[in-house]
């Protein structure tokens, strides 16, 4: 999938974890909508709205969150 991010933004996120592989679960999301918190190999992550807008969540059964 596309990123829509730099070249440093998409290999920041995939040094914190984040791959197509990677069990992503969304923790907190701000009220704005500003801060996204996931958690990515036990550990929390927190994430401002435009790093956040690449990430997509998808459900066991195949649907996708966002």
């Amino acid at each position: 999938q596309n990123i829509d991010l730099d070249y440093n933004s998409k290999i920041r996120l995939t040094e914190l974890g984040f791959s197509n592989k990677s069990i992503v679960t969304l923790m907190y999301k701000s009220m704005t909508k500003s801060l996204y918190a996931y958690k990515v190999k036990n550990t929390i992550i927190a994430l401002r709205d435009k790093a956040a807008q690449n990430i997509y969540v998808v459900n066991p059964d195949g649907g996708r969150y966002e």
